[in-house]
């Protein structure tokens, strides 16, 4: 066998290839073992990516230039090892290299080193991606730098995700090539303004009738600092109200003047913003109240992109030509608002502004060409105002219920606490799992389980194995400590409990839930079913009545799997869980059955692709029967595999992206493996039932006040006199049509009434 003697890596250079004359130069880091090898830059796993990227933006290889910082393999492929003057060095020859070829219009810089290279920042590649940047003064040439990852970086699992980045970037160096040449934005921002000058501006505002103007506050510590406007890509306005020592922008008289002249003008504009539930809430609090927005960037990008990150500088990075600015403010610790610096804050306000409104124009266009914008009408600018309402009312509790459980708790921590110091000599924290192992194994002497230290389940079986209630006190004093916690005083305003949800945090379009920023809350999509849940009651004199979509995912996994055994299972109107325990189980198979919860987690895990190892850990059953059970689910109905499953699968791989009913889609970003095809499968029921969920909040709300939303169903309050009006809007509002391979399908409810969350009853 002939000996292949390759060439000593530390040795040899690879030059760049590509023609000389190209617009486009996309420059490296150094080459590995793949490229030295065959002597060309980017020719390995890498490479292939950045072909791969450079095909996606419409950019064939053979029409770029590419090449390295450094032309020789870095130590250990590595470029934070090669000395400081070496590298200093290399990127002396690059800017030679540069500004011997004849006309570069655009550097592409891959990765920090490359970015550093060419447009000497020291700012994270992560900010500066597909911004474009001047280059240092070295470079003769009128260039633009718009730099991006590093294909290589992708390779690593967690960051896989930023292929798409890379081909927006690359996409803007070929746009700015076909517009050549490149005009750097420019702007007129008013950012210490007189009071007149913001008379004048809100004059213009109110009378010229734009189609929409841009406002984003700043809000610092929950303190409102400034109101900028933009009313197109270059002009915007920043209202300060305070000075970085904490001094009030204008007297009092001035401010007061403003503020009337602000709620005056604001109701009347079509404005728009970036997350715009969070900045018109804030404006209610200082009593404006705005028109619902039609336009919102982040939930626009979320439309389209549902994957992607939805903040505003991801988002001006791809539709606009502004550079990086938010560097200062994102690494501030504290209040952005300085002494000496106002003017760079009140200049970001500004440019916030103009980026929103910018990036708001281009997401416009592209849902229209994307035939997307009836969906963003549909399932987001329409309920807008509704969720807004929502999140500023929250839902009432019943305080008094309140006042006296949370007594009885905290006199069950007392005696309980008490309890286990009699028993034991020690007073410990139930919460602190330190404290709470050192009673346990070292003064009690008891024997851990295996990785199972002190959680819910291992002090459950710790009880039964040494027949001892301390555990179970522990337990419970978690519990009631977590339920005080929940219920605390912060979280409760005006005997409501707020939330915000949101439209951008799930890639399924599913509502989302949290505290609310400043003021308290809790996610109220988490609330479990018991006590906590009979704290929320209706409005005075009213009922609440709620509405459940029964069985809708299994029912659109149904449909979708043209499998006639699961269509007719859930066709009966009964529980798909029972229904099919009794078919595999026998006819006594109930919710008592001791494997329900197994049956239960089949539907789930097979409808959805799940394995039998996770299924296993899941159901705690062993590895065999696990896989027995799904085997069997699968041989029962196989035409969730056979169909859905299959037709998920041959549409990622194919184009990456899936479509419900109502013309959503999802954009799969990750590897193609198991779990994004896992996800594909998830997509298509949850986002059905979601969006018929959010259409009939829409529908609901123009008769009755809703109070929650549950994923698949709304509770709403309803006039105790008005009951029979409210079944009948409940399910007005739910008949709502659609289609899966050409067959009308609706989705059937249940609906409950109680004077409480947690106890209803069902009437329909």
């Amino acid at each position: 066998m002939t000996k292949i003697e390759l060439p000593k890596t530390e040795a040899v250079e690879v030059a760049g290839e590509g023609p000389l004359d190209a617009d486009i130069i996309l420059i490296g880091e150094a080459p590995a073992k793949n490229e030295i090898y065959k002597g060309r830059p980017f020719v390995g796993e890498a490479g292939q990516k950045l072909d791969r990227f450079l095909a996606l933006a419409g950019l064939p290889r053979e029409a770029v230039r590419i090449t390295n910082v450094c032309k020789v393999r870095a130590p250990k492929d590595k470029m934070d090892k090669i000395p400081q003057d070496e590298l200093q060095l290399w990127e002396s020859r690059l800017i030679d290299e540069i500004n011997e070829l004849p006309n570069p219009k655009v550097l592409v810089p891959l990765g920090n080193y490359a970015c550093r290279a060419v447009a000497g920042l020291r700012t994270g590649i992560t900010k500066l991606r597909g911004c474009p940047i001047r280059p240092i003064p070295a470079i003769k040439h009128d260039c633009v730098v718009v730099p991006t990852f590093h294909p290589a970086s992708i390779l690593r699992h967690a960051n896989y995700a930023n292929w798409i980045l890379i081909v927006a970037d690359l996409t803007k160096a070929g746009r700015i090539i076909d517009e050549w040449p490149f005009k750097w934005p420019e702007w007129e921002f008013i950012i210490q303004p007189k009071l007149k000058e913001v008379f004048d501006v809100l004059k213009m505002l109110e009378d010229a009738n734009h189609d929409f103007v841009v406002f984003d506050i700043e809000n610092p510590n929950n303190l409102l600092s400034a109101i900028g406007f933009a009313w197109d890509r270059s002009h915007a306005l920043c209202i300060p109200f305070y000075w970085g020592d904490g001094r009030h922008y204008w007297t009092f008289e001035q401010e007061l003047e403003l503020w009337n002249r602000l709620g005056e003008v604001m109701p009347k504009l079509n404005l728009a913003a970036q997350n715009a539930l969070f900045d018109f809430r804030i404006m209610a609090e200082h009593d404006i109240w705005l028109k619902g927005p039609e336009r919102d960037s982040m939930l626009m990008h979320h439309c389209l992109y549902s994957e992607m990150r939805h903040r505003l500088d991801v988002i001006t990075s791809i539709y606009t030509d502004l550079p990086y600015y938010k560097t200062d403010e994102d690494e501030e610790r504290g209040s952005a608002l300085h002494p000496g610096r106002e003017t760079e804050h009140w200049q970001y306000n500004c440019m916030d502004c103009i980026g929103t409104y910018w990036a708001i124009e281009e997401l416009e266009a592209e849902l229209k060409e994307e035939k997307m914008d009836h969906v963003y009408q549909l399932l987001y600018a329409d309920i807008l105002p509704e969720i807004f309402r929502m999140n500023m009312e929250g839902v009432p509790v019943d305080m008094e219920r309140l006042a006296n459980v949370q007594k009885e708790m905290k006199q069950l921590v007392k005696d309980y606490t008490e309890d286990i110091k009699n028993e034991t000599g020690v007073e410990v924290n139930a919460n602190s799992p330190q404290q709470v192992a050192d009673l346990l194994f070292n003064r009690l002497g008891w024997a851990p389980y295996k990785g199972e230290k002190t959680g819910k389940k291992a002090l459950e079986k710790l009880a039964y194995k040494y027949k001892s209630d301390i555990p179970n006190k522990i337990i419970d004093i978690r519990a009631a400590r977590k339920e005080l916690g929940l219920f605390a005083e912060e979280n409760i305003i005006d005997g409501r409990v707020k939330c915000e949800y949101s439209l951008a945090r799930t890639s399924t379009g599913r509502f989302a839930s949290k505290k609310g920023r400043g003021r308290g809350g809790m996610n109220l999509q988490n609330v479990k079913h018991g006590e906590q849940r009979r704290f929320f009651v209706p409005l005075p004199g009213h009922i609440m009545l709620s509405a459940d979509q029964r069985q809708a995912e299994a029912m659109c996994v149904a449909w979708i799997s043209r499998d006639e055994a699961m269509q007719e299972l859930v066709a009966s109107g009964k529980s798909m869980h029972v229904e099919h325990g009794k078919r595999v189980y026998g006819d006594d198979f109930n919710k008592k059955h001791p494997l329900y919860r197994v049956v239960k987690g089949l539907v789930h895990g097979g409808n959805y692709g799940l394995g039998p190892w996770k299924f296993a850990w899941m159901t705690g059953l062993p590895f065999g029967e696990a896989k027995a059970h799904l085997q069997g689910y699968h041989d029962r109905y196989p035409g969730i595999r056979n169909n859905f499953h299959r037709y998920v699968e041959s549409e990622i791989r194919r184009c990456r992206t899936l479509y419900n009913p109502f013309g959503r889609r999802q954009v799969f970003l990750g590897k193609l493996e198991p779990t994004v095809f896992q996800a594909g499968y998830a997509f298509i029921p949850q986002s059905t039932v979601t969006d018929i969920n959010k259409q009939a909040l829409g529908r609901i709300s123009k008769h009755y006040t809703v109070l929650l939303e549950t994923h698949d169903g709304l509770v709403i309050s309803v006039p105790e006199t008005e009951v029979k009006f409210g079944i009948e809007a409940f399910q007005e509002a739910y008949d709502i049509k659609f289609e899966i391979w050409g067959m009308v399908h609706t989705i059937p409810i249940e609906i409950t009434a109680g004077p409480n969350w947690e106890d209803q009853t069902e009437i329909v």
